[in-house]
C-alpha cells in the first residue's frame, strides 16, 4: 500500500547550463494551494 504522501509520478529534467536548475519564482496564485516540503509529515 502506498504512503498518501508519496507523488505518483517523477519528473526528470535536463539543463543545458549550470544555472538552468534554478527556479525563478513567478509569484503566481497555484502556488497558494501546493503543500511546502516544511508541511509535508516525515515518511519512513
Amino acid at each position: 500500500m502506498r504512503h498518501p504522501n508519496v507523488p505518483d509520478f517523477i519528473a526528470i529534467r535536463f539543463f543545458r547550463t549550470a544555472e538552468g536548475w534554478i527556479g525563478d519564482f513567478t509569484g503566481d496564485r497555484i502556488a497558494t494551494r501546493m503543500t511546502t516540503l516544511d508541511e509535508l509529515p516525515d515518511t519512513p
